[in-house]
C-alpha cells in the first residue's frame, strides 16, 4: 500500500506530534510519503501514485487559509 500523509511542517516541534506524524513510517507493507500543506505551501501531487490519504491532524483543515489554497483544490 502507498500512503500519502499531510501535515504541518511547523507543528513537528512538538515530540509527540513528530512520534505520531513518523509512526506511519513503520506500518508493515505500507510505503509512507509526507507532504507539508500549510502556510502556502504549493504541493505537487501526483494523486495516481497513492492509494491512500492521510490528512494529519495539524494540517487543520477546519481553519480557514490555514491549509494551502492549492492543496485543498487538488483534495477536490
Amino acid at each position: 500500500m502507498r500512503l500519502l500523509v499531510s501535515y504541518a511542517a511547523p507543528s513537528t516541534f512538538v515530540g509527540t506530534t513528530w512520534e505520531y506524524l513518523t509512526s506511519f513510517s513503520r506500518l508493515p507493507g505500507v510505503q509512507t510519503s509526507y507532504v507539508h500543506v500549510t502556510h502556502g505551501a504549493r504541493p505537487a501531487i501526483d494523486w495516481g501514485s497513492f492509494d491512500a490519504v492521510v490528512n494529519f491532524y495539524c494540517a487543520r483543515l477546519c481553519i480557514k487559509d490555514y491549509v494551502s489554497p492549492d492543496y485543498v483544490a487538488q483534495l477536490g
